[in-house]
Protein backbone atom coordinates (compact mmCIF):
# COMPACT_ATOMS: atom_id res chain seq x y z
CA UNK A 1 0.00 0.00 0.00
CA UNK A 2 2.94 2.26 1.18
CA UNK A 3 4.89 1.69 -2.11
CA UNK A 4 1.70 2.58 -4.41
CA UNK A 5 0.98 5.67 -2.33
CA UNK A 6 4.50 6.90 -3.58
CA UNK A 7 4.34 6.14 -6.91
CA UNK A 8 1.43 7.79 -6.93
CA UNK A 9 2.51 11.10 -5.26
CA UNK A 10 5.99 10.83 -7.83
CA UNK A 11 3.60 10.78 -10.60
CA UNK A 12 2.02 14.01 -9.22
CA UNK A 13 5.06 15.68 -8.42
CA UNK A 14 6.57 14.65 -11.73
CA UNK A 15 3.16 16.19 -13.79
CA UNK A 16 3.64 19.32 -11.97
CA UNK A 17 7.01 20.06 -12.76
CA UNK A 18 7.48 18.27 -16.32
CA UNK A 19 10.64 18.56 -16.92
CA UNK A 20 12.06 17.26 -13.60
CA UNK A 21 13.97 14.58 -15.47
CA UNK A 22 15.14 13.07 -11.94
CA UNK A 23 11.77 12.99 -10.51
CA UNK A 24 10.59 11.06 -13.94
CA UNK A 25 13.70 8.70 -13.43
CA UNK A 26 12.36 7.97 -9.86
CA UNK A 27 8.68 7.81 -10.98
CA UNK A 28 9.44 4.97 -13.91
CA UNK A 29 12.00 2.93 -10.92
CA UNK A 30 8.92 3.15 -8.57
CA UNK A 31 6.37 1.82 -11.40
CA UNK A 32 8.79 -0.95 -12.08
CA UNK A 33 9.47 -1.98 -8.75
CA UNK A 34 5.40 -2.10 -7.76
CA UNK A 35 4.95 -4.21 -11.20
CA UNK A 36 7.78 -6.17 -10.28
CA UNK A 37 6.47 -6.74 -6.88
CA UNK A 38 2.73 -7.33 -7.47
CA UNK A 39 3.53 -10.19 -10.54
CA UNK A 40 5.84 -11.94 -8.14
CA UNK A 41 2.87 -12.18 -5.34
CA UNK A 42 0.54 -12.44 -7.95
CA UNK A 43 3.12 -15.42 -8.91
CA UNK A 44 3.60 -16.67 -5.76
CA UNK A 45 0.25 -16.71 -4.21
CA UNK A 46 -1.76 -18.17 -7.05
CA UNK A 47 -4.32 -20.51 -6.27
CA UNK A 48 -3.64 -20.27 -2.75
CA UNK A 49 -7.07 -20.10 -0.49
CA UNK A 50 -7.43 -17.59 2.40
CA UNK A 51 -7.71 -20.41 5.27
CA UNK A 52 -3.87 -21.78 4.26
CA UNK A 53 -1.78 -20.50 6.34
CA UNK A 54 1.84 -21.41 8.58
CA UNK A 55 4.41 -23.48 7.24
CA UNK A 56 1.62 -25.32 4.92
CA UNK A 57 1.38 -21.29 2.95
CA UNK A 58 4.82 -21.27 3.12
CA UNK A 59 5.23 -24.67 1.06
CA UNK A 60 3.05 -23.80 -1.50
CA UNK A 61 4.30 -20.29 -2.08
CA UNK A 62 7.48 -22.05 -2.84
CA UNK A 63 5.71 -25.09 -4.77
CA UNK A 64 4.15 -22.34 -7.13
CA UNK A 65 7.77 -20.19 -7.34
CA UNK A 66 9.42 -23.55 -8.71
CA UNK A 67 6.73 -24.30 -11.19
CA UNK A 68 6.78 -21.03 -12.59
CA UNK A 69 10.55 -20.76 -12.78
CA UNK A 70 10.95 -24.93 -14.40
CA UNK A 71 8.77 -24.19 -17.03
CA UNK A 72 10.38 -20.35 -17.89
CA UNK A 73 13.72 -22.14 -17.98
CA UNK A 74 12.42 -24.84 -20.44
CA UNK A 75 10.97 -22.07 -22.81
CA UNK A 76 14.21 -20.22 -22.32
CA UNK A 77 16.51 -23.11 -22.95
CA UNK A 78 13.95 -24.01 -26.32
CA UNK A 79 15.35 -20.32 -27.21
CA UNK A 80 18.81 -21.72 -27.07
CA UNK A 81 18.26 -24.77 -28.67
CA UNK A 82 16.98 -22.62 -31.75
CA UNK A 83 19.50 -20.06 -31.45
CA UNK A 84 22.49 -23.17 -31.51
CA UNK A 85 19.88 -25.15 -35.04
CA UNK A 86 18.83 -27.46 -33.24
CA UNK A 87 14.74 -27.46 -34.26
CA UNK A 88 13.66 -30.38 -32.70
CA UNK A 89 15.22 -30.19 -29.20
CA UNK A 90 13.68 -26.61 -29.24
CA UNK A 91 10.06 -27.67 -30.52
CA UNK A 92 9.91 -30.48 -27.53
CA UNK A 93 11.09 -28.08 -24.87
CA UNK A 94 8.98 -25.38 -26.27
CA UNK A 95 6.02 -27.67 -25.99
CA UNK A 96 7.15 -29.06 -22.57
CA UNK A 97 7.48 -25.09 -21.39
CA UNK A 98 3.86 -24.11 -22.54
CA UNK A 99 2.12 -27.38 -21.13
CA UNK A 100 3.58 -26.26 -17.85
CA UNK A 101 2.59 -23.05 -17.87
CA UNK A 102 -0.48 -23.62 -18.89
CA UNK A 103 -0.95 -25.97 -15.98
CA UNK A 104 0.64 -23.14 -13.60
CA UNK A 105 -1.89 -20.51 -14.51
CA UNK A 106 -4.91 -22.50 -14.84
CA UNK A 107 -4.46 -25.68 -12.08
CA UNK A 108 -3.69 -26.24 -8.78
CA UNK A 109 -1.81 -29.75 -9.88
CA UNK A 110 1.38 -27.91 -9.21
CA UNK A 111 0.59 -28.38 -5.34
CA UNK A 112 1.26 -32.44 -5.52
CA UNK A 113 4.39 -34.08 -4.99
CA UNK A 114 3.65 -36.47 -7.35
CA UNK A 115 3.43 -33.78 -9.85
CA UNK A 116 7.13 -32.48 -8.69
CA UNK A 117 8.61 -35.83 -8.82
CA UNK A 118 7.10 -36.52 -12.16
CA UNK A 119 8.71 -33.07 -13.50
CA UNK A 120 11.84 -33.56 -11.83
CA UNK A 121 12.11 -36.91 -13.55
CA UNK A 122 11.53 -35.01 -16.60
CA UNK A 123 14.17 -32.39 -16.37
CA UNK A 124 17.17 -35.36 -15.00
CA UNK A 125 15.86 -37.24 -18.11
CA UNK A 126 16.54 -34.17 -20.42
CA UNK A 127 19.93 -33.79 -18.74
CA UNK A 128 20.74 -37.42 -19.72
CA UNK A 129 19.76 -36.80 -23.58
CA UNK A 130 21.11 -33.57 -24.16
CA UNK A 131 24.47 -34.40 -22.51
CA UNK A 132 24.83 -37.75 -24.24
CA UNK A 133 24.20 -36.56 -27.87
CA UNK A 134 26.65 -33.36 -27.09
CA UNK A 135 29.13 -34.93 -25.04
CA UNK A 136 30.73 -33.94 -21.44
CA UNK A 137 32.63 -30.83 -22.91
CA UNK A 138 29.17 -28.94 -23.37
CA UNK A 139 28.66 -28.46 -19.33
CA UNK A 140 24.68 -29.87 -19.50
CA UNK A 141 25.47 -32.31 -16.95
CA UNK A 142 25.98 -29.31 -14.31
CA UNK A 143 21.93 -28.88 -14.80
CA UNK A 144 22.06 -32.17 -12.28
CA UNK A 145 23.57 -30.08 -9.56
CA UNK A 146 20.54 -27.59 -10.06
CA UNK A 147 17.98 -30.30 -9.92
CA UNK A 148 19.66 -31.76 -6.36
CA UNK A 149 19.11 -28.44 -5.14
CA UNK A 150 15.07 -28.50 -6.21
CA UNK A 151 15.18 -31.97 -4.97
CA UNK A 152 16.37 -30.99 -1.51
CA UNK A 153 14.42 -27.65 -0.86
CA UNK A 154 11.35 -29.50 -1.93
CA UNK A 155 11.36 -33.06 -0.64
CA UNK A 156 12.55 -32.53 2.77
CA UNK A 157 9.47 -33.16 4.80
CA UNK A 158 8.70 -37.06 6.46
CA UNK A 159 5.92 -37.69 4.52
CA UNK A 160 7.64 -37.08 0.56
CA UNK A 161 11.07 -37.50 1.59
CA UNK A 162 10.76 -40.64 -0.71
CA UNK A 163 10.63 -38.88 -3.95
CA UNK A 164 13.76 -36.69 -3.05
CA UNK A 165 15.54 -40.14 -2.59
CA UNK A 166 14.72 -41.64 -5.68
CA UNK A 167 15.19 -39.04 -7.88
CA UNK A 168 19.28 -38.56 -6.09
CA UNK A 169 19.38 -42.34 -7.03
CA UNK A 170 18.30 -41.68 -10.66
CA UNK A 171 20.64 -38.90 -11.21
CA UNK A 172 23.68 -40.87 -10.25
CA UNK A 173 22.66 -43.62 -12.52
CA UNK A 174 22.31 -41.08 -15.58
CA UNK A 175 26.02 -39.32 -14.67
CA UNK A 176 26.85 -42.80 -14.31
CA UNK A 177 25.80 -43.57 -17.62
CA UNK A 178 26.87 -40.65 -19.40
CA UNK A 179 29.90 -39.33 -18.28
CA UNK A 180 31.38 -42.84 -17.47
CA UNK A 181 29.61 -45.41 -19.78
CA UNK A 182 29.56 -42.78 -21.96
CA UNK A 183 26.24 -43.78 -22.85
CA UNK A 184 24.14 -42.20 -26.63
CA UNK A 185 20.82 -41.93 -25.80
CA UNK A 186 20.04 -41.39 -29.34
CA UNK A 187 22.12 -42.23 -32.43
CA UNK A 188 21.11 -39.10 -34.11
CA UNK A 189 24.05 -37.13 -35.75
CA UNK A 190 24.83 -34.45 -34.20
CA UNK A 191 27.88 -31.95 -35.01
CA UNK A 192 29.59 -31.05 -32.19
CA UNK A 193 31.54 -27.59 -32.73
CA UNK A 194 33.61 -26.19 -29.80
CA UNK A 195 31.49 -22.85 -30.76
CA UNK A 196 28.32 -24.61 -29.59
CA UNK A 197 29.70 -26.51 -26.63
CA UNK A 198 30.93 -22.99 -25.60
CA UNK A 199 27.50 -21.52 -26.00
CA UNK A 200 26.03 -24.25 -24.03
CA UNK A 201 28.50 -23.88 -21.64
CA UNK A 202 28.14 -20.15 -20.58
CA UNK A 203 24.00 -20.69 -20.94
CA UNK A 204 24.27 -23.53 -18.70
CA UNK A 205 26.49 -21.69 -16.14
CA UNK A 206 24.69 -18.57 -16.31
CA UNK A 207 21.30 -20.34 -15.69
CA UNK A 208 22.72 -22.55 -13.23
CA UNK A 209 23.79 -19.32 -11.09
CA UNK A 210 20.31 -17.73 -11.71
CA UNK A 211 19.44 -21.02 -10.35
CA UNK A 212 21.56 -21.18 -7.14
CA UNK A 213 20.77 -17.09 -6.44
CA UNK A 214 16.68 -18.33 -6.54
CA UNK A 215 17.53 -21.14 -3.78
CA UNK A 216 19.16 -18.90 -1.73
CA UNK A 217 16.83 -16.50 -1.94
CA UNK A 218 14.19 -19.41 -1.14
CA UNK A 219 16.08 -20.17 2.06
CA UNK A 220 16.74 -16.81 3.58
CA UNK A 221 13.04 -16.19 2.80
CA UNK A 222 11.30 -18.94 4.47
CA UNK A 223 13.89 -18.85 7.28
CA UNK A 224 12.32 -15.37 7.86
CA UNK A 225 8.88 -16.88 7.90
CA UNK A 226 10.04 -19.31 10.04
CA UNK A 227 10.99 -16.86 12.92
CA UNK A 228 8.07 -14.70 11.71
CA UNK A 229 5.87 -17.50 12.69
CA UNK A 230 7.71 -18.45 15.71
CA UNK A 231 7.54 -15.07 16.95
CA UNK A 232 3.86 -14.82 16.29
CA UNK A 233 2.89 -18.28 18.06
CA UNK A 234 4.50 -17.16 21.04
CA UNK A 235 2.90 -13.37 20.87
CA UNK A 236 -0.66 -15.63 19.93
CA UNK A 237 -0.07 -17.94 23.48
CA UNK A 238 0.04 -14.68 25.14
CA UNK A 239 -2.94 -12.99 24.16
CA UNK A 240 -4.89 -16.80 24.22
CA UNK A 241 -4.06 -16.86 28.07
CA UNK A 242 -4.69 -13.44 28.50
CA UNK A 243 -8.44 -13.87 26.69
CA UNK A 244 -9.24 -17.31 28.34
CA UNK A 245 -8.44 -15.29 31.93
CA UNK A 246 -11.24 -12.71 30.18
CA UNK A 247 -13.39 -14.43 28.31
CA UNK A 248 -14.75 -17.32 30.54
CA UNK A 249 -17.75 -18.22 27.70
CA UNK A 250 -15.77 -19.39 25.12
CA UNK A 251 -15.75 -23.28 25.54
CA UNK A 252 -12.82 -24.38 22.80
CA UNK A 253 -9.28 -22.84 22.73
CA UNK A 254 -9.03 -24.93 19.70
CA UNK A 255 -11.37 -22.30 18.19
CA UNK A 256 -9.80 -18.81 20.05
CA UNK A 257 -6.25 -20.26 18.61
CA UNK A 258 -7.75 -20.43 14.95
CA UNK A 259 -9.29 -16.60 15.93
CA UNK A 260 -6.10 -15.11 16.48
CA UNK A 261 -3.90 -16.68 13.97
CA UNK A 262 -6.36 -15.71 11.42
CA UNK A 263 -6.31 -12.09 12.68
CA UNK A 264 -2.17 -12.17 12.68
CA UNK A 265 -2.30 -13.98 9.11
CA UNK A 266 -4.61 -10.98 7.94
CA UNK A 267 -6.89 -13.19 6.82
CA UNK A 268 -10.49 -12.34 5.10
CA UNK A 269 -11.61 -15.24 7.33
CA UNK A 270 -11.05 -13.32 10.78
CA UNK A 271 -14.21 -11.30 10.75
CA UNK A 272 -16.66 -13.89 9.58
CA UNK A 273 -14.79 -16.32 12.28
CA UNK A 274 -15.21 -13.67 15.27
CA UNK A 275 -18.46 -12.92 14.51
CA UNK A 276 -19.18 -16.37 15.05
CA UNK A 277 -17.42 -16.43 18.18
CA UNK A 278 -18.80 -13.64 19.46
CA UNK A 279 -22.12 -13.27 17.85
CA UNK A 280 -23.92 -10.39 20.21
CA UNK A 281 -21.17 -7.85 19.99
CA UNK A 282 -21.79 -7.00 16.10
CA UNK A 283 -25.40 -6.03 16.87
CA UNK A 284 -24.51 -4.33 19.81
CA UNK A 285 -21.98 -2.34 18.36
CA UNK A 286 -24.32 -1.90 15.52
CA UNK A 287 -27.17 -0.55 17.95
CA UNK A 288 -24.63 1.77 19.02
CA UNK A 289 -23.59 2.71 15.39
CA UNK A 290 -25.62 1.78 12.07
CA UNK A 291 -23.01 3.91 10.28
CA UNK A 292 -19.98 1.39 11.26
CA UNK A 293 -17.71 0.50 8.16
CA UNK A 294 -16.22 -3.03 7.73
CA UNK A 295 -12.55 -1.55 8.59
CA UNK A 296 -13.44 0.22 12.24
CA UNK A 297 -15.23 -3.11 13.22
CA UNK A 298 -12.52 -5.02 12.26
CA UNK A 299 -10.29 -2.95 14.33
CA UNK A 300 -12.73 -3.36 17.32
CA UNK A 301 -12.53 -6.99 17.07
CA UNK A 302 -8.38 -6.55 17.06
CA UNK A 303 -8.58 -4.44 20.41
CA UNK A 304 -11.11 -6.53 21.73
CA UNK A 305 -9.00 -9.93 21.60
CA UNK A 306 -5.88 -7.72 22.97
CA UNK A 307 -4.01 -6.76 20.08
CA UNK A 308 -1.85 -3.30 21.07
CA UNK A 309 -1.13 -0.44 18.39
CA UNK A 310 2.07 -2.07 17.53
CA UNK A 311 0.81 -5.85 17.08
CA UNK A 312 -2.54 -4.21 14.79
CA UNK A 313 0.43 -2.42 12.59
CA UNK A 314 2.58 -5.48 12.52
CA UNK A 315 -0.30 -7.93 11.53
CA UNK A 316 -2.43 -5.41 9.26
CA UNK A 317 1.39 -3.86 7.80
CA UNK A 318 0.32 -0.24 8.55
CA UNK A 319 2.33 2.39 10.01
CA UNK A 320 2.07 2.58 13.78
CA UNK A 321 0.66 6.21 13.46
CA UNK A 322 -1.78 5.44 10.69
CA UNK A 323 -2.95 2.96 13.48
CA UNK A 324 -2.89 5.46 15.64
CA UNK A 325 -5.34 7.64 14.13
CA UNK A 326 -7.55 4.88 13.24
CA UNK A 327 -8.26 4.72 16.90
CA UNK A 328 -9.13 8.49 16.89
CA UNK A 329 -11.78 7.78 14.10
CA UNK A 330 -13.27 4.86 15.49
CA UNK A 331 -13.42 7.08 18.87
CA UNK A 332 -15.34 9.52 17.42
CA UNK A 333 -17.29 7.71 15.31
CA UNK A 334 -18.78 6.00 18.72
CA UNK A 335 -19.03 9.59 20.30
CA UNK A 336 -16.26 7.56 23.15
CA UNK A 337 -14.84 10.59 25.10
CA UNK A 338 -11.07 11.24 24.80
CA UNK A 339 -11.00 10.97 28.72
CA UNK A 340 -12.44 7.70 28.87
CA UNK A 341 -10.02 4.77 28.31
CA UNK A 342 -10.73 2.92 24.75
CA UNK A 343 -9.59 -0.86 25.53
CA UNK A 344 -11.72 -0.15 28.89
CA UNK A 345 -14.54 0.96 26.81
CA UNK A 346 -13.99 -1.80 24.07
CA UNK A 347 -13.76 -4.89 26.76
CA UNK A 348 -16.96 -3.73 28.70
CA UNK A 349 -18.78 -4.23 25.10
CA UNK A 350 -20.17 -7.88 24.64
Amino acid sequence: MSRRLTVINLYRNWGNTHTDSSSLLMFITASRDMFVSQYWSFISNRHLSDDLIGLERIKSRVLNQYAFLISTFFLIDALRELCLGYQLPALFLLILGINLQLLFFFTKVHFNDQFFFLVLLVCSTLVLVFSSNRGGESGIYFYYFAILQAIIFIFNERTNYIYGLILIIVIFFFFYLTEIRDLQVLNSEIQKSPKSSKATRIHTFIQIVCFVGFNAYLLVSKNKEISRLLSQKERSEKIIEQLNHKLSHISSTAQLEKLINLAMENSTLFIPLFKEVFPAIYFTLFTINPAMTSEEFKLFALIKLGFTTKDIATYTHLAVRTVQTKKNRLRKSFHISSQEDLYLWIEKVS
